[in-house]
C-alpha cells in the first residue's frame, strides 16, 4: 500500500488540536508550524513505521526534555484516528536505534528539524577570524536564511558557536550581467535554458558565542545548522551568568519561528555597573513607546520580586513623562480583568503576541496590574511652582523656561545672581519682576547690581522680557505665590510607575519640569545608595534604590549642535554620573543624530527601529555591522535592533 504523504501533510496542517499544541509550544506563525510539518514528513519518510516514532523516538526525545515531544505525540493520535494510518506501517520492533538509518534519524532529531544546511568556508578571500566567518548554503531553494538570523555551527565534541548572519547574497560563475545575457541566446528571455547555472549562496556571520568559552578563528569546514530554541536559551544565559540580575528584554526567534525569551543585565540597564536606554525610530513604525512601556513593566515586576526576596539593593521606580497626546495616560484603561484574559483574547486575535505575553507572563511580568497601578499627574492641578521652588531646584530649572538661543553666559550670571539674592523664601515672581524693573529704572550707567553681581542693563532688559512673556503664557507657573505645589518625588515608592503629563505645557514649561525631577533625584539616591534612610526627618525607608526616567523626544532635552551651557552640561553630567547611583534614563526619538553625543555616549542600551536610509548614514550608526544596517529600513513593526553591552553583539528581537 502506497503512502498518501501529500494527504497526510494537508491534515498536519489544518488539524486544530495540533495548531494548538504547537503555538503553546513556541510555534506562532503559520511558517514555523509548516517547518515542524515539513520535519514530521521527512522523518517518516526516512522510517515509515509509526511505531518507531511512539515507542522509540518520543521516549528518547522526552529523556531529552525536548520541547517538541507533545506535539509529536498529537501526531500520533491524528494518524492513528485513519484507520490505515495514511499507509504507514505500524509494527513492533525489538532493536534499539542500532541501524543507520536509525542513528541518522535520531542524530537528525538531535540537531534540527532541517539538518545541515551548509558549511563554514575558510579561504584566501574569505578567511575566519575570532569575531566572525563566512559560509556557502546548500543549493535547494527552500535552504535560506535572512540578515539578522541566528545559525548554529557544530565544531564537534558537543561544542558549537552561535553566529549572527550578517549578510548573504546569491552569485554565479557568470562574470558579468553581459556574459549572462549572452548565455541566455542574447537575451530570449522567454526561453527556459537546458542546463541550470550553478548558483551559490553565500554569507557572513558574526560570531556570537562559542559553549567552549575560546575567542579563536574556526578552523575547519564546520557544518552549519538553523538555530534551535534550546541551544540560544543556554546561549543567552551564559551571556549574562548572574540569575539575579537577569530582566526579560525581548524575544529572538530560532531557525523554526519558535520565540526564545532574551535577558538582559539589570545592573548594566538601571546602575549601578552602567545605565541608560536610547531607542530611536520613525514614529509609528519603530514602536518605541511600547517597548518603553513593554522594558518597564518587565523591570517593575523584576523589582518587585526582588522586594519580596529583600533585596533592597535592586528595587526600582520609574517616572515617565508624557510629551505626546494621550500616548501614556490611557495604559490604565486595559479591557481585561487579568492577563488570563488578556491571553485567551489574544490567542484568537494575534497569536505571536501572545506567545510572548505567555513567556512574560511566566517569567512574572503583569503589565495589567503595573499599568493599573500607575499614578497620573496633571500639571495646574498637581504640580506648579513658585520662584522660591526654582531657586531650590538649581539654576537649569528657570535657564530651562528660556529659549535654548537665548542662553548664553550673560543670561546665566543674571539667573545664578537672582538664585543668590531671592533665595529667601518670600519673593514671588511679580515681586522679581517689579524689583528687577525698578532696579532697571534706577540706572545711571551701562550696569547694574543683582546683590553683589554687576550685570548689563541691556541683558537685565533681555531677561525681564522674556520673563514677563514666559509668566504670562505658563499654566504651572505661580506668580504670585512664592511657592507651588512641587511634585513630590520623595513619595516615589518601591516598583512604582508614576506618569507625569507634561504634553499640554510649552517645550520650555517641559524642559523645567523635566529637570526639576531630575534635580530632586540626583540629591535623594546618593543617600540612599549610602544607607541613609532619611532625609530631612523625611523616611527613605520605601524609596526604591534606583530610579528610572521615561521621556519621549529627548532631543527637547539633550539637543546635539548646540554650544555649551548650564543645561546641557547637566543633563550630560546626570547620564555620566548617574547611574553609579542609580538615577538613569530610557529616552526614545526619531533620529539618534539629534541627541548631544554626551549622552549617547553613556548609555549602556540602544535599541533601534526601523529609519531612513539618510538617518542611517550618520556617526551614531557605525557602531552597526554593514550588512546588518542595510536591514534597519526595513525592520517590521515590533522588531528591533538591539545592543546591550554585556551582549557585545546586535541582535534583532521581537517585543510584544
Amino acid at each position: 500500500m502506497s503512502i498518501r504523504w501529500e494527504e497526510l501533510k494537508r491534515k498536519l496542517e489544518t488539524a486544530k488540536d495540533l495548531k494548538d499544541i504547537l503555538k503553546a509550544g513556541g510555534w506562532q506563525d503559520k511558517e514555523s508550524r509548516r517547518e515542524f510539518v515539513n520535519w514530521v514528513i521527512k522523518i517518516l519518510k526516512k522510517n515509515p513505521n509509526l511505531w518507531d516514532l511512539e515507542h522509540k523516538t518520543i521516549p528518547k526525545l522526552e529523556e531529552k526534555g525536548d520541547k517538541r515531544v507533545e506535539a509529536l505525540k498529537v501526531v500520533v493520535q491524528i494518524i492513528k484516528r485513519e484507520k490505515d494510518y495514511y499507509g504507514l506501517k505500524y509494527e513492533e520492533t525489538k532493536s534499539t536505534l542500532e541501524t543507520e538509518e536509525e542513528k541518522f534519524i535520531e542524530y537528525d532529531l538531535e540537531e534540527t528539524i532541517e539538518g545541515v544546511i551548509g558549511r563554514v568556508a575558510i579561504t584566501q578571500e574569505t578567511p575566519s577570524e575570532p569575531y566572525g566567518f563566512h559560509f556557502w548554503l546548500k543549493p535547494e531553494d527552500d535552504i535560506y536564511l535572512e540578515p539578522g538570523e541566528l545559525i548554529e555551527v557544530d565544531i564537534g565534541r558537543n561544542r558549537y558557536a552561535i553566529g549572527l548572519v550578517e549578510n548573504i547574497k546569491a552569485s554565479s560563475e557568470k562574470k558579468s550581467l553581459f556574459e549572462h545575457f549572452a548565455s541566455w541566446g542574447l537575451g530570449k528571455a522567454e526561453v527556459e535554458s537546458q542546463t541550470r547555472f550553478p548558483i551559490i549562496k553565500q554569507g557572513s556571520a558574526i560570531l556570537v558565542y562559542r559553549n567552549d568559552g575560546k575567542n579563536i578563528p574556526l578552523t575547519n569546514p564546520y557544518p552549519l545548522f538553523k538555530s534551535k530554541a534550546e541551544t540560544l536559551e543556554e546561549a543567552f544565559s551564559q551571556m549574562i551568568k548572574e540569575e539575579e540580575d537577569k530582566v526579560l528584554t525581548g524575544f529572538v526567534k530560532d531557525g523554526y519561528g519558535r520565540i526564545v525569551p532574551v535577558y538582559g543585565s539589570f545592573s548594566n540597564i538601571f546602575g549601578y555597573k552602567a545605565g541608560h536606554v536610547n531607542i530611536t525610530g520613525k514614529s509609528g513604525l519603530a514602536g518605541k513607546t511600547s517597548y518603553a512601556l513593554f522594558l518597564i513593566a518587565s523591570a517593575l515586576s523584576y523589582s518587585a520580586k526582588m522586594h519580596e526576596n529583600e533585596r533592597f539593593d535592586k528595587t526600582l521606580g520609574v517616572i515617565a513623562f508624557n510629551v505626546k497626546e494621550r500616548d501614556l495616560l490611557d495604559i490604565m484603561e486595559v479591557p481585561f480583568s487579568n492577563m488570563d484574559e488578556a491571553l485567551e483574547n489574544l490567542e484568537n486575535e494575534d497569536p505571536t503576541t501572545a506567545g510572548m505575553w505567555k513567556v512574560a507572563y511566566e517569567n512574572g511580568i503583569d503589565p495589567i496590574r503595573i499599568f493599573r497601578d500607575a499614578r497620573i499627574f496633571e500639571p495646574g492641578r498637581d504640580f506648579s511652582y513658585g520662584l522660591q521652588d526654582l531657586i531650590s531646584l538649581g539654576d537649569h530649572t528657570i535657564l530651562a523656561l528660556f529659549n535654548p538661543s537665548d542662553i548664553d553666559e550673560k543670561l546665566e550670571t543674571i539667573v545664578s545672581a537672582i538664585c543668590e539674592e531671592y533665595d529667601d523664601g518670600r519673593t514671588t515672581f511679580d515681586d522679581l519682576i517689579d524689583n528687577l524693573s525698578n532696579t532697571l529704572g534706577d540706572a545711571r550707567g551701562n550696569y547694574v547690581n543683582i546683590g553683589s553681581t554687576p550685570v548689563h542693563t541691556s541683558t537685565l532688559s533681555k531677561f525681564l522680557n522674556r520673563m514677563r512673556k514666559i509668566i504670562r503664557n505658563s499654566s504651572i507657573i505661580e506668580r504670585r505665590r512664592p511657592n507651588g505645589r512641587v511634585l513630590d518625588v520623595m513619595n516615589l515608592d518601591i516598583s512604582d510607575l508614576w506618569i507625569i503629563d507634561i504634553e499640554p505645557l510649552r517645550d520650555n514649561e517641559q524642559r523645567m519640569v523635566f529637570y526639576s525631577v531630575l534635580s530632586v533625584l540626583q540629591n535623594i539616591l546618593p543617600l540612599k545608595k549610602r544607607g541613609e534612610n532619611n532625609i530631612d526627618g523625611r523616611s527613605l525607608a520605601d524609596f526604591p534604590s534606583r530610579v528610572s526616567i521615561f521621556v519621549d523626544e529627548l532631543n527637547k532635552f539633550a539637543p546635539a549642535g548646540r554650544s555649551s551651557s548650564t543645561i546641557k552640561e547637566f543633563i550630560v553630567d546626570i547620564t555620566a554620573r548617574g547611574r553609579s547611583v542609580g538615577l538613569t534614563l530610557i529616552g526614545a526619538e526619531q533620529f539618534a543624530s539629534q541627541i548631544e553625543e554626551g549622552v549617547l555616549g553613556n548609555c549602556s542600551t540602544f535599541l533601534i527601529g526601523r529609519s531612513e536610509e539618510f538617518e542611517i548614514s550618520q556617526k551614531f550608526y557605525k557602531r552597526i555591522p554593514e550588512g546588518l544596517k542595510k536591514r534597519i529600513s526595513y525592520l517590521k513593526q515590533g522588531e528591533l535592533i538591539f545592543l546591550h553591552d554585556p551582549l557585545e553583539i546586535p541582535l534583532i528581537i521581537n517585543f510584544p
